[in-house]
């Protein structure tokens, strides 16, 4: 079985680790993390690359492509701020967990992250693509985000830009890494003290699991977990308990 997955860069270790060891084909297109603040920038990279996974390829190389076409595509996305609402296929099914973001995907499921939410809701969330691929305002990254907030909007602005987004995150009590063992590294666990040490958070590491991302990628697809949405319908957004659900055309 041959998978397309448009996933965001966040997942780039998680996911990676599971291809390795996946009976079915994946071909990966990663989405960068940064999209995530500009929600229809986020949907239309993604919609461009749903759109190009159903066209044919074009060139003189196309006779030597896999012979195996997609069975799916797979989205690495969960709500996040909406920007799945509308995407939409037309020959392929869309596949995407019901997760409102990366996190309740990296904890192995929606109704896990609501408990620990329910638990500790001043969290703020770590995992190794986070840390690598975002830039916090905490320690020597404030200089490189008032750097490039200054580049765009002025020296001054940027220093202001930069406190701000440190004011944003007052209410926040504890900071949690999501472990996963096989990925577990030393320089995860120091970068989230420091960053817990900066704003007087508490420091937790909280065991990821994989087995929501897993069945993703490998076609086990329950739907009380996974949306499968058919050609021609759209990903919108559900009720609490369902996250997301398919919006299929009347007839």
């Amino acid at each position: 079985m041959r998978y397309k997955v448009i996933a965001c860069s966040v997942f780039s270790r998680e996911l990676s680790l599971l291809a390795a060891h996946s009976d079915a084909v994946l071909d990966v297109t990663w989405i960068r993390q940064g999209l995530h603040s500009y929600p229809s920038l986020l949907r239309d990279a993604i919609q461009r690359e749903i759109d190009a996974a159903e066209q044919t390829p074009p060139g003189p190389d196309h006779p030597m492509h896999p012979p195996e076409e997609y069975a799916a595509i797979i989205l690495g996305f969960g709500l996040c701020s909406r920007a799945v609402s509308g995407l939409r296929s037309e020959r392929l099914p869309l596949v995407i967990a019901r997760s409102h973001d990366c996190i309740g995907i990296l904890l192995g499921s929606h109704q896990r992250y609501l408990a620990e939410f329910a638990a500790a809701p001043g969290t703020y969330w770590f995992s190794p693509g986070w840390i690598e691929q975002s830039a916090f305002p905490s320690g020597d990254q404030c200089r490189l985000l008032a750097d490039r907030f200054g580049e765009l909007y002025g020296e001054e602005n940027g220093t202001y830009l930069v406190q701000q987004e440190r004011d944003s995150l007052a209410a926040y009590t504890r900071a949690a890494l999501i472990r996963w063992p096989a990925l577990d590294r030393v320089r995860y666990h120091r970068r989230v003290a420091e960053i817990a040490a900066d704003f007087r958070w508490n420091v937790a590491v909280i065991d990821g699991d994989d087995r929501l991302l897993g069945n993703l990628v490998n076609g086990r697809w329950n739907d009380d977990e996974v949306v499968v949405c058919p050609p021609g319908s759209s990903i919108e957004i559900g009720s609490e308990e369902e996250v997301i659900v398919a919006r299929v055309p009347s007839a």
